[in-house]
């Protein structure tokens, strides 16, 4: 009978990809469901991929008539160098649960659905905070989060680390190409400082289109700027209620680094930091890359049967990355105080 019910179930799971990564239960970030749902480019396979990018002109001006012409080759181009990085939630369950307590196909899927969308909101909350992290810490197996991405290889990200290379290239190597803006406020925040901070990432007609911040970042931009300057809007494709500037929407995201952030030991991650943070973003410059394998696509192994037990498990995957051709187009301001 456990043998049979387990098989049953699996035939339930085993096709099921659970819907989503925004997390409902735990906190929520905007910016990750933002990416998923406009932003997604799948992964095709191999070991890693490229993220190509321009950061020299060619060879050219004025000339003398009959003058010769230069004609050495200028490299003028880049690829950083990427992986798809692997992430699991693990799911357990008792045999005697299924098939005794939890009894008749109702009850069994509800308490599966119940695991199965918990491990989804887990695996939001676990990428939400790799995205506003990075692999500072020596490891490879998390995301390439905002903080290496938006540095300049000089100055200190929020996180205190110098990201002087990106997808292994060496940023003052191709002429701050892959330069994103880093501003320190450490004092209270001004209208003066985001207006300068977002037009310091103006490109022809290439402007911001969402700014990140904390709560409490939040509640010091709308205390500080004047009511004519606010105007409430939605993003109907994510549902999170924001504030307009200019042609972005800030927005206020849980997992954001800031006062009120914590050291989750359960999630093996942190989102805290000294003051707040605050992220300018061009969205169209940024990539969540995703496999084209099924069960690595946000989808469920199907569950296994321990050794010598009534015990089985499965596990929910995601082998993701986030990545951005153009670091240039965005800025991170941290250590707002007010």
């Amino acid at each position: 009978m456990a043998n049979n019910i387990t098989n049953e179930v699996n035939v339930f799971v085993n096709d099921y990809i659970v819907p989503g990564v925004v997390d409902g239960v735990f906190k929520n970030d905007p910016l990750l469901a933002h990416l998923k749902a406009n932003n997604l480019t799948v992964h095709p396979g191999g070991r890693q991929f490229q993220e190509n990018f321009r950061y020299r002109p060619m060879i050219g001006g004025k000339y003398p008539v009959g003058g010769a012409f230069n004609v050495t080759k200028r490299r003028t181009a880049d690829a950083g160098q990427f992986k798809l990085k692997h992430h699991y939630v693990n799911v357990t369950e008792f045999l005697e649960e299924l098939d005794i307590e939890a009894k008749g196909p109702n009850a069994v899927f509800s308490l599966l659905q119940n695991d199965l969308e918990g491990a989804a909101q887990t695996m939001s909350a676990i990428l939400a905070i790799e995205l506003y992290n990075s692999d500072s810490s020596g490891l490879d197996q998390a995301m390439n989060g905002l903080p290496e991405i938006i540095s300049d290889g000089s100055a200190s990200s929020y996180d205190g680390t110098t990201y002087t290379t990106y997808g292994g290239v060496t940023r003052s190597a191709v002429n701050n190409a892959l330069d994103g803006q880093i501003t320190r406020v450490n004092a209270a925040i001004t209208y003066k400082q985001l207006e300068e901070a977002y037009n310091d990432v103006v490109l022809g007609d290439i402007e911001p289109n969402l700014i990140v911040t904390t709560n409490r970042g939040m509640s010091y931009i709308k205390q500080r700027f004047h009511p004519q300057y606010r105007v409430t809007q939605q993003d109907p494709k994510i549902g999170f209620t924001g504030v307009q500037f200019n042609n972005a929407t800030i927005l206020q995201s849980q997992y954001a680094p800031g006062t009120q952030g914590t050291d989750d030991s359960d999630l093996g991650n942190y989102y805290d930091a000294s003051g707040e943070t605050l992220w300018i973003l061009v969205t169209d410059a940024l990539k969540m890359w995703v496999t084209d394998a099924k069960m690595f696509q946000f989808g469920f192994s199907g569950f296994k049967w321990s050794v010598d037990s009534t015990i089985v498990s499965g596990q929910y995957f995601a082998s993701v990355n986030i990545t951005s051709p153009a670091p240039r187009l965005m800025h991170q301001l941290w250590d707002i105080t007010g």
